[in-house]
């Protein structure tokens, strides 16, 4: 894939991004609830929303292969949990209203920073009240054993081969604690929220084959729903 269509398709989930968080706080009037949009931010983009945070050097995660990672789920979990406690101590904040969200490796990042099996997790003064994983990995908590006191919600496409659904389904089944609820997309590969083609990335090492690449697009019907249904979910915080 060429630099200029990575970049673009960056963007393109970027613009998605802060749509969302921009309708949000629309139709909630200023309702005091802020979003920790986990994922890559292109150098230079100033278009972010101000009350949404970020992690920008995970840049370059989703090419590398894992276990060979610089910066670890650990890393990005003791950011999101940051976040959450600089928010509470905010005047301006209602800390019993802050919730988390975030996409593919961020997702991931969502249900580390509330699972209450991880330590720093459970011992947070603060812990995030609600959480939402676009298309997460599920495999790490669900290994380790999920609890949380948060609601949760994953959307997840049901033919994503990069980080399948199957795994997050059966860790809302298993879960203890608050139940996650969880939204699958028959047909629906990683990306599924953006108006990008499906294509197959072959610069991904991970995924269900490893070095055979893992398909990334939108569809339509998928991206759609999500957005209704993140809409309402986040409208019940």
């Amino acid at each position: 894939m060429s630099a200029s269509r990575a970049r673009e398709t960056r963007e393109q989930r970027i613009d998605l991004a802060h749509d969302i968080a921009r309708q949000f706080f629309r139709d909630l009037h200023g309702t005091q609830v802020f979003l920790h949009l986990l994922r890559a931010r292109r150098a230079g983009d100033r278009r972010a929303d101000p009350r949404v945070l970020d992690t920008p050097r995970e840049r370059e995660l989703c090419t590398q292969r894992i276990g060979t990672r610089a910066v670890t789920q650990a890393n990005r979990r003791l950011d999101a949990l940051g976040a959450v406690a600089w928010l509470a101590r905010r005047a301006d904040v209602d800390a019993r209203r802050i919730g988390l969200m975030g996409w593919s490796n961020g997702g991931s990042t969502v249900l580390a920073a509330t699972n209450q099996r991880q330590r720093d997790v459970a011992q947070a003064a603060v812990q995030p009240a609600f959480a939402v994983a676009f298309y997460p990995g599920c495999e790490g908590e669900l290994k380790r054993g999920y609890q949380t006191g948060a609601r949760l919600l994953m959307l997840v496409g049901e033919a994503d081969d990069w980080t399948p659904a199957a795994p997050c389904h059966e860790l809302a089944r298993r879960a203890v604690g608050v139940k996650p609820e969880i939204e699958g997309y028959p047909g629906a590969y990683h990306g599924f929220d953006s108006n990008a083609p499906v294509r197959l990335r072959n610069d991904v090492p991970n995924g269900v084959n490893p070095g055979q690449g893992v398909h990334v697009g939108g569809d339509a019907q998928a991206r759609q729903r999500s957005r209704d249904t993140l809409l309402r979910f986040l409208a019940r915080q």
